[in-house]
């Protein structure tokens, strides 16, 4: 599968062949399973203290027996767990229930657990969704798809977008007008929107809905990760599912650099070599 490389100018200089793991057959249920379980194993483990209501010397075996000390027979009291204070008076006790649910200040019935969660994903699964994720991006007509402003254009871009000489621009304002050029045809998708949400949700705790925007992948220490570009850059090295197909949606607008390409090609081989995988 052949891509265009493209300036900064965003004019056509090159074409070059894409690795063969940009063409292999699309899995997304891969996807699908492996971005679940990285979510959920992100996630913060809730649960409440496990010793709350319980640090109390209260004592669950109140005795009711004929003629012992500090008994509870014949005061028409309850056997639930309870603290003794003493009173002024000689022999006299006071008792305050504890521990028990029912109880002021006693434990909660059914908490949440605060378990670790154990989550293991398949070394070999992992890695497969990562290319299958790879895939999605080099078919164009799944990226078209995912996008709704973009289903009834024509776009002569090719997918992946590869840019050369990125690197050699040090501002933020410039590379932003770089990245412009030479996606005009895409360019109101590209950047980073956020929106106030419609509905109730927006009074839960999620008042915000943002866009993904692009994805720039970039070799190791290529170039700083500007502030405010709007776009996400993310080192081959790192790349992950998470990146590719954020919100659990596939074939979103990727560009490389061209040695941002060539590193990550390294990986992907050295990878595949370790699992014993033919790609």
């Amino acid at each position: 599968m052949k891509v265009n490389v493209y300036d900064v100018e965003g004019k056509k200089i090159d074409e070059i062949e894409l690795p063969k793991f940009f063409n292999l057959p699309y899995r997304e249920d891969i996807i699908s399973k492996v971005y679940e379980a990285l979510k959920l194993k992100a996630k913060h483990v809730y649960g409440s203290y496990p010793l709350a209501g319980k640090e109390r010397s209260a004592s669950g075996k109140v005795r009711h027996a004929r003629g012992r000390y500090r008994s509870h027979r014949g005061r028409g009291i309850s056997r639930v767990p309870r603290k003794i204070l003493l009173r002024r008076k000689p022999q006299g006790f006071y008792w305050v229930g504890a521990f028990a649910p029912g109880t002021r200040g006693g434990r909660a019935a059914h908490p949440p657990k605060p378990l670790k969660r154990r989550i293991k994903i398949n070394k070999k699964e992992k890695f497969l969704a990562l290319l299958y994720s790879l895939t999605a991006i080099a078919k164009k007509q799944f990226v078209i798809n995912r996008y709704e402003r973009l289903k009834n254009k024509k776009i002569e871009l090719t997918f992946p977008v590869i840019i050369d000489g990125l690197e050699k621009i040090k501002k933020t304002k410039e590379i932003k007008k770089a990245l412009e050029r030479i996606f005009s045809e895409v360019k109101e998708v590209i950047f980073k929107e956020k929106r106030v949400r419609a509905g109730k949700g927006k009074l839960r705790g999620r008042r915000y809905k943002k866009s993904a925007g692009l994805l720039l992948v970039i070799a190791k220490n290529e170039i700083p990760k500007y502030k405010n570009l709007g776009i996400d850059i993310v080192e081959a090295y790192r790349l992950g599912v998470k990146h590719l197909a954020p919100g659990n949606k596939p074939a979103r607008i990727t560009a490389f650099t061209i040695n941002g390409l060539k590193e990550l090609t390294q990986r992907i081989q050295n990878q595949a070599q370790k699992l014993n995988l033919e790609i």
